[in-house]
């Protein structure tokens, strides 16, 4: 009678530890940095600058700076890029025949907050993803 108690208590164990391993939370993968995210910033009383990221599956990217007033929008720059991440962390972007930009990254809120921290010594920079 105790040993089928015991067995019992240890297949009961055995199910409880492996459902443990197996529910933990999402870990932030590749596919969490797919999609667009726009970065904000005031550079003066009526001026704004607006980056868009857009990253595809594919490992292709689209950077757009435009200005925005209270009047008008118009684009500053517009690139094509290369991205891919490395060290779990590290966001590695790259236009065509130009060196590497490193930033560290860091998803919060539910994959709908991009910071990203230029290496070797950037300021983060808060990226939100449209919907």
């Amino acid at each position: 009678m105790k040993t089928i108690i015991i067995k019992s208590l240890a297949t009961i164990f055995s199910f409880l530890l492996l459902i443990g391993a197996t529910s933990c939370k999402k870990e932030n993968t590749f596919t969490d940095l797919t999609g667009q995210w726009s970065n904000v910033r005031s550079v003066g009383t009526f001026l704004n600058v607006l980056t868009q990221l857009k990253m595809e599956t594919d490992g292709s990217a689209t950077e757009t700076v435009m200005n925005i007033t209270t009047s008008t929008t118009t684009t500053v720059s517009e690139r094509d890029l290369t991205w891919k991440v490395e060290n779990e962390n590290e966001l590695v972007l790259q236009e065509s025949g130009q060196s590497e930009e490193r930033f560290t990254f860091s998803l919060e809120e539910e994959n709908k907050k991009l910071v990203l921290t230029a290496i070797p010594n950037g300021s983060p920079s808060e990226y939100f993803k449209d919907e």
